[in-house]
Order: C-alpha cells, then sequence, then structure tokens
C-alpha cells in the first residue's frame, strides 16, 4: 500500500507467467516509488519509476528511468534534469512518446516547487509547464526576435531561482519553467 515503511523488497517488478524478477530501479537499494508508467510493446519500451520521497536537501524528486526494462538486467538512470517538488511523482506516458510527471504531497504546503512537468527526451529532462507552486520576488525578462520568445529569471524567498522560457503565438500564451537551482545548496 502507499502508506507503509518502505523496506528492502520495495522495487519495481517484471512478472511473465510464473517468473517474478526484480529491477532493481534504485540500484538495489531501499527505493520508495510512488508509480510507474511503460511504454512499448511486449519486446521492447521504456520504464518510468516516480520516487515518493525528493532527494535529500533538494528541490527535486527523483524518476527513475530505463530504456531497456525487458533484458534480464535492466540499465536505469536518473534526469540530468529532475522534476521539482516535494515527492510523490506520478509519471506517465502519452502516446506520442511524451512523458509527464506531477509532484505534491499531502497534505500540501505553500511554495513546495511542486508542478506537472513534461519530458520529451525519454525523462531525461523535465520541464514545469504548469501549476507550479512557487512564490517569485523579483524577476529580470529578455525577449528574442526570432523566433519569437521570451525568457524570465526569477527568484524566490527560499532562495530558488529560475528560468522561464515563452514561445509561440501569442507571445506569452505558453510559458515552461526549463531551469531551476535551488541557490540556496547550489543543488
Amino acid at each position: 500500500s502507499y502508506d507503509r515503511q518502505p523496506d528492502a523488497n520495495d522495487d519495481v517488478y517484471r512478472i511473465s507467467n510464473t517468473t517474478v524478477t526484480r529491477l532493481n530501479a534504485g540500484g538495489g537499494s531501499v527505493t520508495d516509488l510512488t508509480s510507474i508508467a511503460y511504454q512499448g510493446s511486449t519486446t521492447s519500451g521504456k520504464l518510468l519509476a516516480g520516487s515518493k520521497l525528493p532527494s535529500p536537501g533538494t528541490i527535486y524528486t527523483p524518476v527513475f528511468i530505463s530504456t531497456n526494462p525487458l533484458t534480464p538486467v535492466p540499465t536505469w538512470t536518473t534526469p540530468s534534469q529532475p522534476p521539482t517538488g516535494p515527492g510523490n511523482a506520478r509519471v506517465r506516458w502519452s502516446g506520442s512518446g511524451t512523458a509527464y510527471c506531477g509532484t505534491g504531497q499531502n497534505p500540501g504546503s505553500a511554495t513546495d516547487e511542486s508542478a506537472f512537468s513534461t519530458s520529451s527526451d525519454n525523462g531525461d529532462t523535465w520541464q514545469q509547464i504548469s501549476l507550479i507552486d512557487t512564490r517569485i520576488v523579483y524577476l529580470d525578462i529578455a525577449v528574442a526576435a526570432s523566433p519569437a520568445s521570451a525568457f524570465v529569471t526569477t527568484t524566490s524567498a527560499a532562495g530558488i531561482e529560475s528560468v522561464w522560457r515563452n514561445a509561440g503565438e501569442p507571445l506569452s500564451r505558453y510559458w515552461a519553467r526549463i531551469y531551476t537551482i535551488d541557490a540556496t545548496s547550489n543543488q
């Protein structure tokens, strides 16, 4: 169940007929997961596993990625730009190959950097596109004429610094947070 203490058997498992295979999403360590998402067929695919807990001392929530989950010993990676938030990463694939991740906590707290994110590169980089729980206290803006886009840098009272990008017509209609760093911890 979701509300339980993690133990050494928490992981992602593949069940094929009567064979159960542990996939070691966390590299064999105790991994408390909230969701998994598979896209593919019975012969090849890709798998995401969302963590319940944030990475210690950061504003990021781990997502584990396997592009070979059907091999005898799948390899796992973590994103070079993970989703932000306090944990509870809920991951899904779309039919077009875009990955989605929502983060948050229960109960939620104000300005915890939870967000709804997308990834178009198999989960390696996540862009926060909506429902971002943050408070902006300073910003700067730069506009590019071609292609029509705007970039905004922000910081918050909690020391979270972000770069936001706007693209598309009309300008300012579509925004995404493309980079986030916790300036207080340099993470």
